[in-house]
């Protein structure tokens, strides 16, 4: 007993080591993973990371003052001896000078560059969104595709069979020449099928390998459909709350942020209205006369400023371009809102009918059709029927479960372009990795 029970361990042992050996098993990409995958690698991420921290930066230095100036200067020096002490007006000169922007110019102009950077997360979120509905239509035309190719494989052997069936009655002369080759035609037409979704099947993997890692591309496609359904309930027609949440969608986050951008450059242009200060201190120091006397030394402070007093040549075309733009803005964001709630109907309509017609073809049809096939065959083995309807009825049974994998496929693309439509910026930007 006990020299068994040690086989048996031994053999359970030889077994892992032998499956450690063959390496891991590949392992599957599926649906979810694929989009997880997508976000992590996308470089544009990062890159809008860096330039939201360049922005910010830029905010601090956009709200210090000017560095001040520095002067160094020997004036009024003599040019018949170049004494210092000859005359009473030379001088060896300090000075510094300090700029101030004209009225609240730096502070605007530093919130202006912190409201810029407030937009990227934003649009990091928007990027977000339609990369989940990317990477998501791009998986889903993969699978769609290779169920279609295990139908096809799985209905092969039917057509196979009517092949041989075509071929026993002509050599028993039941049938004629040209239902064989109907029959052989149909089973090579079923392989240029398979040739040209796997031709379709592996363009949409290239497509989906550059938002990859390398080694995720080489993945098989897990072989289980993801259960999609749209982020909020949606009923069979839309509600204003549904409306409303496309305010909170990315793109108009980031054309509001925009706006707040444009307010701050009338703001700023406004000041353009405020004269520009500057203030020089300068320090002159004398040396004493060649008789011994003392001299004093000099010091000034000066103020100057600029007079905008001709405002409509400069300051006025300023502040209406902003405003314009300002505007311009504006009916950019209505724009925005109504291509999105255009979007919302055709998409939800779109949906609703996909809906509609898989439970047409779950309920009815495809057991229609399976009936049909079944009463061609019979009718055909009855001799009350020719061998063109049976191949007639198969391939339209066929052709309806092919549709109904497309329909799925479909449904759920449906689904994902609902999802972008309606995304939350906030959920998105709190879930950007």
């Amino acid at each position: 007993m006990s020299i068994d029970i040690s086989l048996k361990r031994a053999g359970v042992l030889a077994a892992a080591v032998t499956a450690l050996l063959s390496g891991p098993v590949q392992a599957e990409l599926t649906f979810d993973e694929a989009i997880r995958l997508a976000l992590q690698n996308d470089p544009w991420q990062t890159d809008n990371r860096l330039q939201e921290e360049a922005l910010r930066e830029r905010a601090s230095a956009a709200g210090a003052l000017p560095d001040p100036m520095v002067r160094l200067a020997m004036a009024n020096l003599p040019t018949d001896t170049l004494d210092l002490d000859q005359e009473n007006m030379t001088q060896l000169q300090f000075g510094v000078s300090q700029t101030f922007p004209r009225g609240d110019s730096r502070a605007l102009s530093e919130q202006r560059l912190q409201l810029q950077a407030d937009a990227n997360p934003w649009q990091r979120a928007e990027r977000a969104a339609q990369l989940r509905r990317m990477a998501g239509r791009l998986w889903l035309e993969i699978y769609s595709r290779e169920a279609q190719i295990r139908l096809i494989n799985d209905n092969r052997h039917l057509f196979r069979q009517l092949v041989d069936v075509a071929t026993a009655n002509y050599r028993l002369g039941g049938s004629r020449s040209h239902d064989l080759v109907r029959a052989e035609l149909e089973l090579t037409r079923l392989d240029d099928r398979i040739t040209r979704l796997q031709q379709e099947r592996d363009r949409f993997y290239g497509e989906l390998a550059r938002w990859l890692p390398e080694q995720a591309a080489l993945q098989p496609l897990a072989d289980k459909r993801p259960q999609l359904r749209p982020a909020i309930d949606l009923a069979e027609q839309l509600s204003p709350a549904d409306e409303q949440r496309l305010l909170r969608h990315p793109r108009i986050q980031i054309i509001d942020q925009q706006l707040k951008v444009a307010q701050q450059d009338i703001s700023l242009s406004e000041q353009a209205y405020s004269p520009q200060f500057k203030v020089d201190a300068n320090y002159g120091y004398r040396l004493d006369s060649p008789d011994g006397r003392e001299r004093a030394d000099l010091f000034t402070l000066a103020v100057s400023f600029d007079l905008p007093l001709f405002p409509e040549r400069r300051q006025d075309p300023l502040r209406r371009a902003t405003v314009k733009q300002h505007e311009g803005l504006r009916e950019q964001r209505l724009l925005a809102l109504r291509e999105l709630r255009a979007e919302l109907y055709r998409e939800h309509a779109n949906w609703r009918q996909l809906r509609a017609r898989e439970a047409l073809f779950d309920q009815r049809l495809l057991r229609q059709m399976g009936h049909q096939t079944e009463a061609a065959m019979r009718a055909y083995a009855a001799d009350s029927s020719d061998f063109a309807e049976v191949m007639r009825a198969a391939i339209a049974e066929l052709d309806s479960r092919l549709e109904r994998i497309r329909l799925t496929s479909a449904r759920q693309q449906s689904v994902l372009n609902l999802n972008y439509i309606l995304a939350n910026a906030d959920d998105l930007a709190e879930s950007t990795p």
